[in-house]
């Protein structure tokens, strides 16, 4: 009798997250996120998927290292400061080639010294665009913010005129 009590006690506590996972969906609402922001359905995404992957309210029945990753995690990626734009001008490169390795690292969220050692042992830009998977329209962006006279300021330099990197030897 103890042995099937305690069987029954076992499955009850197992069973416990998925149970109140399921009654919790009820009151969650239409939060985005564990923010508790109203970010809406995005993508046919129907409520709060959070940190779990689940509609849960607090605690998550996975461990952290297997819970999905807020949205916020992936909105904003590298972006190059006047500081780090020195460093780098320091370290060798050119203007195009540090807008280059900001856009790579922007892009793939590697950091810059991946693609500052690249280009160092000689990699083209095009072949570092096809070993990191990214597209060279990504990598020839240049961003609005390095044209602005702000940027030149913060710089010391002029600011950059043109659409496009046009670096691909």
């Amino acid at each position: 009798m103890l042995r099937a009590i305690s069987v029954f006690a076992l499955a009850a506590c197992i069973a416990l997250p998925a149970v109140a996972q399921n009654n919790n969906q009820g009151n969650q609402g239409n939060r985005g996120g564990n923010q508790g922001g109203n970010q809406g359905n995005r993508g046919g995404n129907q409520g709060n998927q959070g940190m779990s992957g689940g509609r849960m309210g607090g605690v998550s029945v996975y461990p952290a290292y297997e819970r999905k990753l807020p949205d916020s995690f992936y909105n904003e990626g590298y972006r190059l400061t006047p500081r780090e734009y020195h460093r780098l001008r320091a370290a060798g490169f050119s203007q195009r080639e540090v807008f280059f390795i900001a856009n790579a690292s922007r892009a793939t969220g590697l950091g810059t010294e991946h693609f500052a050692n690249a280009l160092y042992r000689g990699m083209s830009p095009r072949k570092i665009s096809y070993q990191y998977g990214v597209s060279p329209g990504a990598l020839g962006r240049v961003l609005p913010e390095w044209g602005t006279q702000e940027w030149a300021n913060a710089t010391g330099e002029s600011a950059f005129r043109g659409e496009s990197l046009d670096m691909w030897w």
